[in-house]
Protein backbone atom coordinates (compact mmCIF):
# COMPACT_ATOMS: atom_id res chain seq x y z
CA UNK A 1 0.00 0.00 0.00
CA UNK A 2 2.68 2.55 0.71
CA UNK A 3 4.74 2.03 -2.39
CA UNK A 4 1.68 2.36 -4.38
CA UNK A 5 0.80 5.46 -2.97
CA UNK A 6 4.66 7.01 -3.25
CA UNK A 7 6.72 4.68 -5.38
CA UNK A 8 7.83 7.58 -7.44
CA UNK A 9 9.40 9.31 -4.44
CA UNK A 10 10.97 6.19 -2.36
CA UNK A 11 14.58 6.96 -3.01
CA UNK A 12 15.11 8.03 0.70
CA UNK A 13 13.01 5.62 2.18
CA UNK A 14 14.46 2.92 -0.08
CA UNK A 15 17.84 4.69 1.50
CA UNK A 16 16.16 4.00 5.23
CA UNK A 17 14.78 0.20 4.31
CA UNK A 18 18.46 -1.22 2.68
CA UNK A 19 19.95 0.21 5.88
CA UNK A 20 17.46 -1.75 7.99
CA UNK A 21 18.12 -4.60 5.54
CA UNK A 22 14.44 -5.38 5.23
CA UNK A 23 11.82 -2.91 3.02
CA UNK A 24 9.26 -4.46 4.11
CA UNK A 25 10.23 -3.44 7.95
CA UNK A 26 11.14 -0.16 7.15
CA UNK A 27 7.85 0.47 4.70
CA UNK A 28 5.99 -0.98 7.99
CA UNK A 29 7.82 1.47 10.67
CA UNK A 30 6.77 4.16 8.31
CA UNK A 31 3.27 3.32 7.40
CA UNK A 32 3.09 3.39 11.52
CA UNK A 33 4.30 6.64 11.79
CA UNK A 34 2.42 8.00 9.30
CA UNK A 35 -0.74 6.84 10.45
CA UNK A 36 0.26 7.34 14.79
CA UNK A 37 1.94 10.77 14.64
CA UNK A 38 -0.87 14.11 13.85
CA UNK A 39 0.31 16.45 10.88
CA UNK A 40 0.93 20.04 11.82
CA UNK A 41 2.10 22.51 9.17
CA UNK A 42 1.86 19.82 6.51
CA UNK A 43 4.50 18.29 8.37
CA UNK A 44 4.77 14.63 10.34
CA UNK A 45 7.64 14.77 12.90
CA UNK A 46 9.24 13.17 15.86
CA UNK A 47 12.23 11.91 17.13
CA UNK A 48 12.65 8.92 14.85
CA UNK A 49 11.29 10.30 11.46
CA UNK A 50 10.05 13.88 9.57
CA UNK A 51 7.80 13.15 6.40
CA UNK A 52 6.44 16.30 4.09
CA UNK A 53 3.61 15.56 1.93
CA UNK A 54 2.56 17.62 -1.22
CA UNK A 55 0.60 17.15 -4.29
CA UNK A 56 3.61 16.65 -6.10
CA UNK A 57 6.46 15.17 -3.75
CA UNK A 58 6.98 12.69 -0.75
CA UNK A 59 10.13 13.85 1.03
CA UNK A 60 11.34 11.27 3.93
CA UNK A 61 14.01 11.49 6.14
CA UNK A 62 15.36 9.98 9.64
CA UNK A 63 14.91 12.79 12.76
CA UNK A 64 18.75 12.33 12.95
CA UNK A 65 19.52 13.26 9.47
CA UNK A 66 17.83 16.99 9.63
CA UNK A 67 20.82 19.16 9.78
CA UNK A 68 19.93 23.07 9.19
CA UNK A 69 16.78 24.46 9.12
CA UNK A 70 15.81 28.05 7.91
CA UNK A 71 13.03 30.69 7.59
CA UNK A 72 12.91 31.79 3.76
CA UNK A 73 11.26 34.59 2.37
CA UNK A 74 11.13 35.34 -1.23
CA UNK A 75 10.28 38.68 -2.44
CA UNK A 76 8.72 38.90 -5.76
CA UNK A 77 9.00 42.79 -7.31
CA UNK A 78 8.07 44.36 -10.16
CA UNK A 79 9.90 47.74 -11.10
CA UNK A 80 11.92 47.63 -7.41
CA UNK A 81 8.19 47.17 -6.07
CA UNK A 82 7.98 44.62 -3.99
CA UNK A 83 4.22 42.73 -4.58
CA UNK A 84 4.35 39.76 -2.98
CA UNK A 85 5.91 37.73 -0.68
CA UNK A 86 5.67 33.85 -0.22
CA UNK A 87 6.75 32.54 3.12
CA UNK A 88 9.12 28.81 3.40
CA UNK A 89 10.79 27.06 6.12
CA UNK A 90 13.76 25.31 4.57
CA UNK A 91 15.27 22.08 6.18
CA UNK A 92 18.78 20.68 5.09
CA UNK A 93 19.36 17.52 5.22
CA UNK A 94 22.56 15.08 5.76
CA UNK A 95 22.33 14.14 2.41
CA UNK A 96 22.39 17.45 0.85
CA UNK A 97 18.20 17.51 0.08
CA UNK A 98 16.48 20.24 1.00
CA UNK A 99 13.10 20.46 1.79
CA UNK A 100 10.68 23.84 1.52
CA UNK A 101 7.49 23.59 3.27
CA UNK A 102 5.17 26.29 2.93
CA UNK A 103 4.64 29.03 5.59
CA UNK A 104 2.62 32.11 6.11
CA UNK A 105 4.44 35.36 7.65
CA UNK A 106 1.60 35.03 10.77
CA UNK A 107 2.90 31.29 11.27
CA UNK A 108 6.75 31.17 10.54
CA UNK A 109 7.57 31.78 14.05
CA UNK A 110 5.57 28.94 15.66
CA UNK A 111 6.28 27.03 12.84
CA UNK A 112 10.66 27.31 13.48
CA UNK A 113 9.89 26.69 17.35
CA UNK A 114 8.05 23.38 16.56
CA UNK A 115 10.61 22.06 14.69
CA UNK A 116 13.23 23.86 17.48
CA UNK A 117 11.22 21.37 19.82
CA UNK A 118 11.20 18.08 16.99
CA UNK A 119 14.75 18.53 15.89
CA UNK A 120 16.26 20.09 19.06
CA UNK A 121 19.63 18.93 17.68
CA UNK A 122 19.59 20.91 14.45
CA UNK A 123 21.33 24.23 13.41
CA UNK A 124 18.56 26.95 13.28
CA UNK A 125 18.95 30.25 11.20
CA UNK A 126 20.56 31.40 8.19
CA UNK A 127 23.78 33.04 7.45
CA UNK A 128 26.62 32.79 4.58
CA UNK A 129 29.19 31.25 6.69
CA UNK A 130 25.89 28.33 7.23
CA UNK A 131 25.24 28.13 3.41
CA UNK A 132 28.75 27.48 3.05
CA UNK A 133 29.74 25.01 5.35
CA UNK A 134 26.40 22.92 4.39
CA UNK A 135 27.87 23.24 0.53
CA UNK A 136 31.20 22.69 1.01
CA UNK A 137 32.05 20.87 4.53
CA UNK A 138 29.15 19.71 5.28
CA UNK A 139 30.88 17.05 7.51
CA UNK A 140 32.01 20.08 9.88
CA UNK A 141 27.80 20.37 10.50
CA UNK A 142 27.19 16.81 10.68
CA UNK A 143 29.98 16.25 13.22
CA UNK A 144 28.79 19.15 15.21
CA UNK A 145 24.83 17.29 15.04
CA UNK A 146 25.85 14.08 16.02
CA UNK A 147 28.00 15.61 18.79
CA UNK A 148 24.83 17.42 20.06
CA UNK A 149 22.91 14.74 19.53
CA UNK A 150 25.28 12.18 21.41
CA UNK A 151 25.11 14.42 24.52
CA UNK A 152 21.49 15.33 24.76
CA UNK A 153 20.86 10.89 24.35
CA UNK A 154 23.12 10.83 27.45
CA UNK A 155 21.41 13.27 29.27
CA UNK A 156 24.22 15.62 29.90
CA UNK A 157 24.38 19.05 30.34
CA UNK A 158 24.37 21.06 27.33
CA UNK A 159 25.70 24.88 27.32
CA UNK A 160 23.53 26.34 24.28
CA UNK A 161 25.11 28.89 21.98
CA UNK A 162 23.75 31.05 19.03
CA UNK A 163 24.72 31.99 16.07
CA UNK A 164 24.98 35.52 15.49
CA UNK A 165 26.81 37.48 12.22
CA UNK A 166 28.09 41.40 12.71
CA UNK A 167 25.17 42.63 11.36
CA UNK A 168 22.66 40.75 14.52
CA UNK A 169 24.61 41.30 17.35
CA UNK A 170 21.74 42.54 19.40
CA UNK A 171 19.60 39.91 18.30
CA UNK A 172 20.77 36.76 19.69
CA UNK A 173 17.46 34.81 20.62
CA UNK A 174 16.33 35.52 16.81
CA UNK A 175 16.30 33.30 13.48
CA UNK A 176 18.38 34.23 10.97
CA UNK A 177 16.25 33.91 7.72
CA UNK A 178 17.31 34.38 4.04
CA UNK A 179 15.49 36.38 1.47
CA UNK A 180 15.40 36.58 -1.73
CA UNK A 181 14.24 39.42 -3.90
CA UNK A 182 13.16 38.15 -7.37
CA UNK A 183 12.70 40.58 -10.50
CA UNK A 184 12.40 40.18 -14.07
CA UNK A 185 16.22 40.71 -14.54
CA UNK A 186 18.08 39.70 -11.61
CA UNK A 187 17.99 38.01 -8.35
CA UNK A 188 19.09 39.48 -4.84
CA UNK A 189 20.29 37.23 -1.88
CA UNK A 190 20.28 39.33 1.79
CA UNK A 191 19.70 38.08 5.08
CA UNK A 192 17.46 40.04 7.34
CA UNK A 193 16.35 39.48 11.13
CA UNK A 194 12.80 39.97 11.72
CA UNK A 195 11.53 36.93 13.19
CA UNK A 196 12.63 36.31 16.48
CA UNK A 197 10.83 33.07 17.98
CA UNK A 198 10.79 32.67 21.64
CA UNK A 199 13.33 30.26 21.55
CA UNK A 200 15.40 28.01 19.36
CA UNK A 201 19.14 26.81 18.76
CA UNK A 202 22.05 27.68 16.36
CA UNK A 203 25.92 27.98 16.76
CA UNK A 204 28.78 30.61 16.88
CA UNK A 205 31.09 30.23 14.21
CA UNK A 206 33.40 28.96 16.19
CA UNK A 207 31.37 25.92 16.71
CA UNK A 208 32.62 24.52 13.20
CA UNK A 209 36.50 25.84 13.44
Amino acid sequence: MFYALFGDHLKDVTAYANEVGSKDLAFSRIERFRESTPERYGVRANDEFFIYESAMSFDFARAKDVLWIYPYIVKNKSAFITVSKQYYIKIRLKNGKTVQVPAKKDTTDEMMNYFASVFPDAVFGYSNELENIFNKDRSRMIAEVERRREERLRGSAFEESSYNNEASQDETNGYEVKEEEVSASDIVEEKVNDIAPDNGDTYTGSEFN
